[in-house]
């Protein structure tokens, strides 16, 4: 550890953050790519500001699952607003990842109709690496695994669900449909 502490974004911060994930998109463009990335899954910033466990906001990027929401779709914005039609622009997004950071389903699928008129493609991971350590039979007692298959946990969504997964031995992947 290094002994820093992390403090709040501020808002230049924010934007800042945006702008550069719409560069990089453009960038990304430019050398030919199809398809980008506002990647959120695992606690990456979008997950974190989603996330009531890790956002403790009291301003207009924090409290409600709309303001919580907010950075990413600000940041989706961006990316679609650099890249136009020319590139697809897909987004992970982790649910019932089995820590006390979690989002669950049910918001996930709020986010997800909040989202989905900027993401063409959607990329599901349900539970988390943390899920490897426990046993098979645990595994496979897990009812978050049958009620977030791929299908129900973009249930909301107009798009095709390209490709979900369970962090395990055995995944689960689905094809689009």
């Amino acid at each position: 550890m290094s002994g820093s502490v992390p403090k709040a974004m501020e808002k230049g911060d924010i934007r800042r953050i945006q702008q550069d994930w719409a560069d990089a998109a453009k960038r990304a463009r430019s050398a030919g790519f199809d398809i980008v990335y506002v990647y959120g899954g695992h606690t990456f910033l979008p997950m974190q500001f989603l996330s009531p466990f890790y956002n403790r906001r009291t301003d207009e990027y924090g409290g409600s699952l709309e303001n919580r929401a907010r950075f990413w779709l600000e940041t989706l914005e961006a990316v679609r607003d650099a890249v136009g039609d020319d590139c697809a622009i897909a987004t992970r997004i982790s649910v019932d990842e089995l820590t006390p950071a979690t989002v669950e389903v049910e918001e996930a699928l709020g986010f997800v109709g909040l989202a989905d008129h900027l993401v063409d493609l959607w990329d599901v991971n349900v539970s988390s690496i943390v899920e490897w350590s426990r046993t098979r039979a645990a595994r496979a007692s897990t009812p978050r695994a049958t009620r977030c298959s791929g299908r129900g946990a973009c249930a909301g969504s107009r798009r095709s669900l390209w490709w979900a997964s369970r962090a395990s031995p055995t995944p689960t992947s689905w094809s689009r449909s």
